[in-house]
């Protein structure tokens, strides 16, 4: 006698069968676009800052002068102060290129940052990328290199916005292209915030807390060239968009988690895939 509850069994299991198929589909379809993001390099900054990668840019810049005492490691976090000492403003400034070296670099990819940014008036933080050279040239497009602002925490507007821009085809000159955005934040910028930004042949993607802040798409705008990484503080005095400097709030932190660097290796994947997504504290 044959039993019928395995033909039972089996007959479930082939109306199921559609229904887990689809959901598996999903799933492995949702992993294969984040997998399309490789991280290629990273920091935690769980130890001293490692000088194989990271570079102290030493010396007057604005109103202030980048000491090495000023970038250092605490508690599994980078410490970019700004602070006072014998009427003189000092600030941490650190970078991945030595002279003319780039100790990290990369053309193209998903570049992250968790920060803590100080609201201190008279200063500001940020996380940004620059070319080895050429930014200078004024040849009518950003493909030989940019200033890619992934974020700036500026005084001015302490507790509500963060700053997000890029600039190119000269630099410091009447013929440099900037373009701004000012992000109004769901938080206040001295909370725990991620900031990145999704690099592509023809287009920049800004974001906060994995979610997308704006876009440029204009291939004639978009660096074709390697850029390396900065973690910096500044002081500008008399500025309007810095903040005045009030020296009681000093010495003032900015604190950095993880910097993180991802690739994709195939470039027609880069707009598509999904952004690595954080989870916040």
């Amino acid at each position: 006698m044959i039993s019928i509850l395995p033909l039972r069994i089996a007959a479930i299991y082939l109306m199921l069968c559609p229904l887990v198929s689809d959901r598996a589909i999903a799933q492995l379809a949702s992993k294969s676009e984040t997998a399309m993001w490789r991280l290629s390099w990273s920091d935690e900054f769980d130890g001293p800052l490692n000088e194989r990668f990271w570079h102290h840019n030493l010396g007057p810049r604005k109103d202030s002068i980048r000491v090495r005492e000023n970038a250092f490691t605490e508690d599994g976090h980078l410490i970019l102060r700004t602070s006072k000492v014998d009427g003189d403003y000092q600030t941490g400034f650190v970078q991945t290129r030595r002279l003319s070296r780039l100790l990290v670099s990369q053309r193209y990819g998903y570049f992250e940052v968790r920060m803590k940014l100080n609201t201190a008036p008279g200063q500001w933080a940020a996380f940004w990328l620059m070319p080895k050279g050429a930014i200078h040239n004024k040849d009518g497009s950003g493909r030989d290199g940019a200033e890619i602002d992934i974020v700036e925490g500026f005084s001015s507007e302490p507790n509500s916005s963060v700053s997000q821009a890029i600039h190119f085809d000269g630099y410091g000159g009447p013929r440099q292209v900037s373009i701004t955005h000012r992000h109004e934040m769901a938080g206040r910028v001295d909370n725990w915030h991620t900031y990145a930004l999704r690099w592509c042949s023809g287009s920049y993607t800004w974001y906060v807390d994995g979610r997308e802040t704006w876009s440029l798409k204009d291939p004639n705008a978009v660096s074709q060239v390697e850029q390396y990484l900065l973690l910096t503080s500044e002081v500008v005095l008399n500025a309007s968009w810095a903040g005045l400097m009030d020296d009681g709030k000093l010495p003032a932190d900015t604190l950095v988690d993880f910097v993180r660097v991802y690739e994709v290796p195939d470039l027609d994947k880069c707009q598509s895939a999904t952004v690595p997504v954080q989870k916040q504290n």
